[in-house]
């Protein structure tokens, strides 16, 4: 309906106005490329945290995987 793609609409100019805002803020205290993995890492934390009660090992594992590419650490 006309009400529900008003809602996803906002939801996703928002979603991109607060993107660049946290961008714009972490560029301040840090490097560019930190910045950008950092903001990137923060809608993946959501989308790990929904299925975390039914999928508790792949929510490890997920979670596990995005901290070592984040923190570039290879084992």
């Amino acid at each position: 309906s006309k009400n529900v793609r008003n809602r996803v609409s906002m939801l996703s100019n928002n979603l991109i106005v607060g993107l660049i805002l946290v961008l714009v803020v972490l560029s301040i205290m840090l490097p560019f490329r930190i910045a950008l993995v950092a903001a990137a890492g923060i809608p993946f934390s959501f989308l790990v945290k929904i299925p975390h009660r039914r999928f508790d090992v792949m929510n490890f594992l997920i979670r596990k995987t995005i901290f070592l590419f984040c923190s570039g650490r290879r084992n």
